[in-house]
């Protein structure tokens, strides 16, 4: 979009009018590749589970007793092959999240300026609730509110780190178990 369009609303500032129609939808995007990655990181997880059930099932009735070496092995590699796939999630969903806080603080500014995406979020509530019927929010005082907790013990604590250590947690136990088998 140029800026000529905008320069024929009146009242509405052209910096102001760019953010709202580049970075505001941008930022949806982000969200939505986020959503995407984390989609992607539950069907990992799905198939893991379902193909170690199979071998443990497998295991338990003997039918790869002779073949414990090689499911040992598939196990450990299968295993490192889903902590690898999660880190990359893990690694893209915090790029895409630094880029919304980037864009959340430019937008904060812009608001601060001249509160143009702010009267046009406040629109949007009262549309809301003139659809929806009354609802109880909490009014944040911006536009966007933090994206990440800033609070301890909070701070500290990341979901996405419950993956890694999942995966962790089940390749120590293959190894423990493969120790005491032999």
């Amino acid at each position: 979009m140029s800026t000529d369009e905008h320069e024929d609303k009146p009242g509405e500032d052209t910096t102001a009018a760019l953010t709202k129609d580049i970075l505001m939808p941008l930022f949806g995007e982000n969200w939505a590749h986020i959503r995407h990655m984390e989609y992607y990181r539950m069907w990992c997880v799905n198939i893991y589970a379902v193909v170690v059930a199979g071998v443990v099932h497998a295991l338990a009735t003997g039918n790869l007793e002779p073949y414990l070496g090689y499911v040992a092995a598939f196990l450990v590699l299968f295993t490192i092959s889903n902590l690898l796939i999660t880190l990359k999630i893990e690694a893209i969903i915090e790029n895409f999240v630094r880029a919304n806080e980037k864009i959340a603080a430019v937008i904060d500014y812009v608001v601060r300026a001249n509160g143009t995406i702010a009267a046009e979020l406040d629109k949007l509530d009262k549309a809301e609730l003139n659809e929806a019927g009354p609802k109880k929010k909490k009014k944040e005082p911006h536009p966007i509110a933090p994206i990440r907790t800033r609070n301890p013990p909070w701070n500290l604590i990341r979901f996405q780190w419950l993956f890694t250590v999942f995966y962790l947690l089940v390749l120590a136990g293959i190894i423990a178990v493969l120790i005491a088998v032999r």
